[in-house]
């Protein structure tokens, strides 16, 4: 069995750099595709923690750290236009 650290640390490293970098891409995607990503990060919230689907979201979303993409998404877009703007 993998560590949850290891398991953390591959997720942070892999998973998460596509969902930060292209929501400004997919932050207007349609509502069933948001919730395909969503479910993924859920998934992967629950792999990690080695959770089964009886615990909630929220909670797994706590224990790893994260918030759910559609309140990720304006810090995003807020973040890229900064930096945008400071170039």
């Amino acid at each position: 069995m993998v560590p949850y650290k290891t398991l953390l640390t591959i997720y942070n490293s892999l998973v998460q750099p596509y969902l930060d970098y292209c929501s400004s891409v997919w932050g207007s995607c349609s509502k069933s595709l948001s919730q395909k990503l969503q479910k993924l990060l859920n998934r992967a919230a629950r792999i990690i923690t080695f959770s089964n689907n009886v615990r909630s979201t929220d909670e797994l979303l706590r224990t790893v750290n994260w918030v759910k993409l559609d309140r990720q998404r304006p810090v995003d877009k807020s973040t890229l236009m900064y930096v945008q703007n400071c170039e």
